[in-house]
């Protein structure tokens, strides 16, 4: 379903290095294993979670939602925040006037359509997140499994990261 590279020696939570040196991780969603696969993580101190691509019924758009996370947001909570958590309030997500994306299938650039603020919830969490709607046109007979590469950057804390998922059209038997 998903993997995900981390240096735990970097990451935000634990490590011991300088504040500007740590960092968040990277994340491949919906992995479809069916052959040999290479996936060659990037990543710095924007995390791109929870990336889903899909078609919606009657349509022919690809649709993909992220929740991008920001290591300099992430450090303002510190442990007994974690544990408590905060009343419901722990939100490192970026704003949308600081989220400059761009979206690639299949390694080829497509225009972002529209952007769209979500809040995730789970649990009493809120958390920011995004819907966008690429220049993209599914094929409901399409036998490819599609990569897509999300790369974005957290203007405000000059943060950057990437991630990927895989779409395979679910009308294909």
């Amino acid at each position: 379903m998903a993997l995900t590279a981390v240096r735990w020696d970097e990451y935000v939570r634990f490590s011991k290095l300088p504040e500007q040196d740590r960092r968040l991780e990277f994340w491949a969603w919906n992995i479809i294993a069916d052959k040999d696969l290479t996936i060659n993580p990037r990543y710095h101190r924007l995390e791109l979670y929870g990336t889903t691509a899909f078609c919606p019924t009657g349509t022919n758009a690809l649709m993909v939602y992220t929740r991008p996370m920001s290591a300099t947001e992430a450090m303002k909570y510190d442990e007994k925040l974690y544990r408590d958590n905060n009343n419901g309030v722990i939100d490192y997500s970026v704003k949308l006037e600081d989220f400059k994306v761009q979206a690639f299938v299949d390694d080829k650039e497509v225009k972002i359509l529209s952007i769209q603020n979500m809040t995730e919830q789970y649990g009493n969490q809120k958390m920011g997140a995004f819907l966008m709607m690429l220049d993209y046109t599914v094929r409901h007979d399409d036998t490819t499994i599609h990569q897509i590469r999300i790369t974005a950057e957290n203007a405000k804390h000059h943060e950057k990261g990437e991630n990927i998922c895989f779409y395979l059209s679910p009308d294909f038997e």
